[in-house]
């Protein structure tokens, strides 16, 4: 829960942000910027630049908004405000010339606001680097109150009032804007190593040293031409653009942070795949693998978070680029946490029983192979050896004396029948009927030749299904039908196919087959596994056994 000390801190540095601008804006644009033409440069400006220095203003209230709660960012961005702003205010003849000559010394305040704004982004403790900045910052506007006097300033067209500056006897106007130039580029390189420091996001960092480095070009221009009161003007009128620059940062930061956290409790809360603005892939226990929500595996991320618990990696997210990883789960509760740990389990599951199938295509496969080496080999190699050895015996019978030629008869009558035994040997399970003319034509002549009596209602079409999935339904049938055949003389079966939810379901209903058990279906049960499907086999009641099998209709 937020303090109510540094909510007051954020609502305060909230309404800097957006009263400074306004009151510049109203005020400029009011009838003291157009009874004083000369003093107000900017009037003359081009619609495209002018347009660009309101967005750049305007952002900063916007990114005061969109970095809540963080009040440290809030009051840097305030503060850069408040430097990059009230400078505009020394035109306008209404305010006494004292303060409109000490409204020239805060331009310095936006270098340490910038820096501010960003380390407040990841708030870590200030590190002296950055409190040194400060310090600078706070000499150099120092030095401009006590030592600035616009008269002795031939370039200010701000500031026509006659303002004593209390060290004008030690310091003129000009060596003070020097010195002022050359204490705000120290505090500008002091913090933008600070800033280096922060461990802030890569946008908001490269953001402030642009910013920084704009602001010591700035400065440096002023030095350098001294007395030119045109230049003078843009100067003061480009140095809202470095807060503008740390505000889109933060507007951009803070869009993608919350985008990415959206996107975490849309996934906690349904548990399925998330939006496109995060990538996630789960860690199966123990191994090394990252597998996606359905299982498939998942490529390595350039970059992403981890998160992790006493059992090891959980989850990895890979959120936009410019996402705060550190806040993208800060939102996290132990409820939630525990939501992703059953995402993760679910997900290994799916992994493994992707394996599982893939060994099972893998064991089938190899099965089916070597079915087919050894019937070659067979019809092949020992066909033609017993051929062979049939042709030698008839070349010799001439030459075989009478008493012998029973002998060479008998083995002759035995080479034979194991020929004719050699040729009707099929290891094939599938007859050739299911290849030449499909499932229902092979099923029929499976239920045909059975001894046991089975009706097949078929309920779905089963013309086009894959090979894979033909041989599943087939196998199934005919571990089912030879269970009827080994019961007793009054087992029967019956069979139904249908279609329902993108699956084909095929139920076997057993009748008087005490014996039934699932090792009668291992083969069927392989390949109905091998293109994801499943088996049930509930115990059997009152001699009658329902076995099913649940099949997607696209392995």
């Amino acid at each position: 829960m937020t303090q109510p000390k540094t909510l007051a801190g954020y609502r305060i540095a909230a309404l800097m942000a957006v009263v400074v601008p306004s009151i510049t804006a109203l005020v400029s644009a009011g009838r003291w910027g157009t009874r004083n033409p000369l003093t107000f440069a900017e009037s003359g400006l081009d619609p495209a630049m002018l347009a660009f220095l309101l967005l750049a203003s305007a952002l900063v209230p916007v990114a005061v908004f969109a970095a809540r709660p963080r009040t440290a960012c809030a009051v840097g961005l305030a503060i850069a405000s408040v430097g990059s702003q009230v400078p505009f205010w020394a035109a306008w003849p209404g305010l006494p010339d004292g303060l409109r000559s000490a409204a020239l010394a805060v331009t310095p305040l936006t270098v340490a606001g910038v820096a501010a704004a960003v380390h407040g982004w990841a708030p870590r403790p200030v590190s002296w680097v950055l409190r040194a900045s400060f310090v600078v910052v706070a000499l150099a506007v120092t030095i401009h109150i006590l030592a600035y006097d616009p008269f002795g300033d031939p370039g200010c067209v701000r500031t026509c009032g006659n303002v004593t500056a209390p060290v004008e006897f030690a310091l003129s106007a000009k060596v003070a804007v020097a010195i002022v130039a050359a204490l705000t580029v120290v505090a500008a390189g002091l913090a933008a190593l600070g800033v280096l420091r922060s461990g802030a996001l890569g946008l908001l960092i490269g953001a402030a040293l642009g910013a920084l480095g704009f602001l010591s070009a700035l400065m440096l221009i002023r030095w350098v031409s001294w007395g030119d009161a045109g230049i003078a003007s843009w100067l003061i009128l480009l140095v809202p653009v470095a807060p503008g620059l740390v505000a889109g940062a933060v507007c951009i930061a803070a869009f993608r942070t919350a985008r990415s956290r959206r996107a975490v409790s849309l996934l906690v809360h349904s548990l399925s795949s998330p939006e496109r603005s995060l990538r996630v892939a789960y860690a199966v226990p123990g191994s090394d693998r990252w597998v996606d929500a359905e299982g498939h595996e998942s490529s390595s991320y350039g970059h992403g978070v981890v998160l992790s618990d006493e059992s090891g990696p959980v989850m990895r997210l890979e959120p936009s680029r410019g996402t705060d990883q550190a806040e993208l789960l800060t939102d996290l509760t132990p409820a939630a946490k525990l939501a992703l740990r059953n995402a993760q389990l679910s997900a290994a599951a799916s992994a493994r029983l992707a394996d599982l199938q893939a060994s099972q295509r893998r064991i089938i496969a190899t099965s089916d192979a070597e079915r087919r080496r050894i019937e070659r080999d067979l019809h092949d190699g020992a066909q033609q050896r017993l051929v062979s050895v049939l042709v030698q015996l008839q070349l010799v019978a001439p030459d075989v004396t009478p008493g012998d030629r029973s002998i060479l008869a008998e083995t002759d009558r035995r080479l034979r029948s194991v020929l004719a035994h050699l040729r009707r040997l099929d290891l094939d399970p599938f007859p050739e009927t299911l290849t030449t003319e499909g499932l229902e034509a092979a099923l029929e002549e499976l239920i045909a030749n059975s001894d046991a009596p089975v009706e097949l209602q078929l309920l779905a079409s089963i013309h086009s299904l894959p090979d894979e999935i033909e041989r599943a339904i087939y196998a199934f049938v005919v571990a089912a039908v030879n269970a009827a055949q080994r019961g007793s003389s009054t087992a029967r079966a019956s069979l139904g196919i249908w279609e329902h939810d993108g699956a084909i379901h095929v139920r076997a209903q057993l009748e008087d087959v005490p014996e039934l058990s699932s090792m009668s279906f291992v083969e069927a049960a392989d390949r109905i596994g091998a293109v994801g499907g499943h088996l049930t086999f509930p115990p059997p009641s009152n001699g009658s056994s329902s076995i099913e099998a649940v099949i997607p209709c696209a392995p």
